[in-house]
């Protein structure tokens, strides 16, 4: 039985077996995406054993994931399933490979497990899976789940990687100097951008956009970003997207970054920075 929920999630059944693949549409609303949080996620149960989907078994049964994921695939990407599809020679997307970056190493984490201080978890939930840190934000819409780390760089590169798993945007916010001031780098699946944070005493809706160019990102798919700084100009590469900006703001001291998630689920992994 192969089933699609209303915000586009697939599922398929075979014998005692339901496997939810978790992914959302990405035309899905913020009020869908909230409200359907716990659903937007892998999940693998034996509803013959638990008709009512109480445990997760997708830890301990990677064979089954593996046999209905493809089965799932197939019937998909053949677009029928009153028979069997023909096996798809579809070629998958794949992430671009960046050049190792080169330096002093001031920053460096793996990301595969809750990291420990100087990190610290100011909002929303944050857990490791799947070989990522993963944010879902909670309460206010305009407060994303937080991720903060000290750092001490300004000329330099950062590097690390993304995946988006229902949520419709990611931030990476960079304080500068005291915190007076900051700017930030915007990805989402549609765009990637650069842009400055109001100052003290401006009003919030005080931005001013520097750069910006459309995306196209898959969920589920680890992409590497690449951020540099060199004097007032930032360059900002996701997959092979790159855009550049040039401000004062930009050659002063970044002092932390705040990795931040809005709506439902992103991740992060393996943070290197250089200078």
């Amino acid at each position: 039985m192969f089933v699609h929920s209303s915000d586009g999630v697939y599922a398929i059944r075979k014998g005692p077996w339901k496997w939810i693949e978790g992914i959302p549409a990405q035309a899905s609303t913020k009020a869908q995406l909230k409200a359907h949080s716990d659903q937007n996620k892998a999940q693998l149960y034996n509803i013959q054993d638990d008709p009512a989907e109480t445990k997760d078994l997708s830890a301990t049964h990677p064979e089954v994931i593996k046999e209905l994921s493809a089965l799932l695939n197939r019937y998909r990407d053949g677009g029928y399933s009153r028979e069997m599809p023909p096996v798809s020679i579809k070629k998958p997307e794949q992430a671009a490979t960046l050049p190792p970056i080169t330096g002093s190493v001031i920053l460096e984490a793996a990301l595969d497990g809750m990291p420990p201080k100087p990190w610290a978890a100011t909002r929303g939930g944050w857990s490791a899976h799947d070989g990522g840190i993963w944010g879902l934000q909670k309460g206010a819409t305009d407060q994303g789940a937080t991720l903060r780390v000290p750092t001490n760089i300004t000329n330099g590169t950062l590097d690390y990687m993304i995946q988006f798993r229902g949520a419709n945007r990611h931030s990476l916010r960079i304080e500068t100097g005291d915190k007076a001031g900051s700017f930030r780098i915007e990805i989402s699946q549609k765009h990637l951008g650069i842009t400055k944070n109001p100052g003290p005493g401006e009003d919030k809706t005080a931005t001013e956009p520097l750069a910006r160019k459309p995306l196209d990102l898959k969920p589920s798919i680890w992409y590497p970003v690449r951020i540099t700084f060199k004097g007032n100009q930032a360059t900002a590469q996701v997959q092979d997207t790159i855009i550049t900006a040039s401000h004062a703001i930009l050659a002063e001291p970044k002092t932390a970054l705040n990795f931040l998630v809005f709506g439902d689920s992103a991740a992060f992994k393996q943070v290197r920075a250089v200078q």
